[in-house]
């Protein structure tokens, strides 16, 4: 799943499953850069050849006309379950030009709805050691689900998935620390 993910997302053209697996460095190039948002030089672009893919924050870039797939992926709500454990929203917008998001070979009549699927045969049940377990599951978090997006001009369709993590940040006996933001995932 997450190598059809990154095929879908990193491949805009028809069959993206045909093409080969994104290296370690293109994937990391289609992550948002905060400190640097502009892709407005030839060595920033050579550097992110595919622009800007993956969002870490809730965030649209209005170059969103161009035709490409893009993934933001920020904490949502969360919920208690006792004094030291909460279950974490984990929001998946997936965002695709919509002439790109119907047929293209990608399986099936969406793009977006593929790469949704893979993100859930991806991460479900996926336990990230020291931070917590992955699910999509209504019944740990309300939230679970997903639903259709598009944009107010309706140039760009998606979907938005949350899932869920459970975190604890210590016991009874001792509080562990609760900084979710700067552990490594």
């Amino acid at each position: 799943p997450r190598v059809r993910l990154m095929k879908r997302l990193w491949y805009d053209g028809e069959n993206p499953l045909n093409n080969p697996v994104p290296t370690p460095e293109q994937k990391l190039s289609m992550l948002y850069d905060g400190d640097d948002p502009a892709l407005d030089t030839d060595e920033k672009q050579a550097r992110h050849p595919q622009g800007y893919r993956i969002f870490p924050i809730e965030y649209w870039l209005p170059s969103q006309l161009e035709a490409k797939a893009s993934i933001k992926c920020y904490i949502g709500r969360e919920i208690p379950i006792d004094e030291y454990t909460q279950e974490i929203g984990l929001i998946f917008d997936i965002f695709i030009n919509a002439n790109l998001d119907g047929g293209m070979g990608v399986g099936g009549l969406s793009k977006s709805y593929a790469m949704e699927k893979d993100i859930v045969a991806a991460l479900h049940g996926v336990n990230i050691t020291g931070v917590g377990t992955i699910s999509y599951n209504r019944m740990t978090h309300g939230d679970a689900g997903s639903r259709p997006m598009y944009d107010e001009s309706g140039i760009n369709v998606g979907r938005r998935l949350t899932m869920s993590l459970r975190y604890s940040s210590g016991s009874s006996s001792g509080v562990v620390d609760n900084d979710i933001l700067n552990q490594t995932f």
